[in-house]
């Protein structure tokens, strides 16, 4: 059982509309949990 989920880079660009009160400037989403948690990655690998 996969306890993530991958999304495109369309689908996370809608789904985080949202979000722009948060400084998401140089991270990108890398995956999302089965409980809607974004994980996301800076430039910088972290």
């Amino acid at each position: 059982m996969e306890l993530t989920k991958q999304f495109s880079e369309q689908q996370y660009a809608r789904a985080l509309e949202s979000w722009t009160w948060l400084d998401l400037d140089g991270k990108a989403p890398r995956f999302t949990s089965l409980f809607g948690d974004v994980f996301l990655e800076s430039a910088d690998g972290a």
